[in-house]
């Protein structure tokens, strides 16, 4: 028996680098939000500042003034005893390897380039 997909071809995997523009951070946001109401203000929120890429993770090309704006205004909706947000500021140059759904470069809402 060999391996096979079921009349699809095998994902690929794509990489890229991080190229934020001049005076930007790049940041991944990843969350886990129990409660249905605060899970979908937390999205709204993020989709101001960045694009999802999957179901509980964002990207976004921001400022650091940006990204301390967000951070002061998701305390209220994340319960501490149930539920996670993280945040990665990838620096420039950081390489992304990627496979199946969105693994072309894309443009995000300020025009940049990136791989999504």
């Amino acid at each position: 028996m060999g391996s096979e997909t079921q009349g699809n071809s095998a994902a690929r995997i794509t990489t890229g680098k991080i190229t934020p523009a001049s005076g930007k951070i790049y940041v991944l946001a990843v969350y886990d939000i129990t409660a249905n109401r605060n899970r979908y203000r937390i999205v709204k929120l993020l989709k101001s500042y960045g694009f999802r890429v999957q179901k509980s993770v964002f990207e976004a090309e921001t400022t650091r003034t940006r990204l301390s704006d967000l951070l002061s205004r998701l305390p209220r909706y994340v319960d501490p005893r149930t539920d996670s947000m993280r945040f990665y500021v990838l620096t420039s140059g950081t390489e992304v390897y990627k496979c199946g759904v969105k693994d072309e470069l894309t443009q995000i809402p300020d025009g940049s380039p990136v791989f999504v």
